[in-house]
């Protein structure tokens, strides 16, 4: 009696476990997630060639530079929007010591955004 008692409270344990255990691998499933990186597009409209920069708080990067009356595409990796969405936009003219804020811009993963440079005379 005692040994049917031991092997139903095994056989009970181990059906209730078993759902737990499958219900714990689909929560640790290792399917990446594929996040899309923003994409700013910058049109030149400067007399000036420009260096493109984004300031995320303290952070300065550098995109590229574009030359006058140019377009040029930017890719913003996940990293630089996911903590901190908010970015400044600054157009730095090459030969002037003036820089122009483009825009100040909450941005993130996926958002495809479009910038004008300014006219300015030197």
């Amino acid at each position: 009696m005692m040994r049917l008692f031991r092997i139903s409270a095994v056989a009970l344990l181990v059906l209730t476990l078993l759902p737990a255990c499958s219900l714990f691998k689909k929560a640790t499933d290792d399917t990446p997630t594929v996040i899309e990186p923003a994409q700013i597009t910058v049109h030149n409209r400067n007399v000036l060639d420009v260096n493109i920069i984004a300031y995320r708080g303290p952070e300065r990067i550098r995109l590229g530079t574009i030359t006058s009356g140019n377009s040029e595409v930017f890719t913003l990796d996940e990293r630089i929007v996911i903590n901190s969405p908010i970015i400044r936009f600054v157009a730095d003219p090459i030969g002037s010591p003036r820089t122009i804020l483009i825009e100040e811009l909450t941005v993130f993963p996926g958002d495809q955004i479009e910038l004008w440079v300014p006219i300015r005379k030197l």
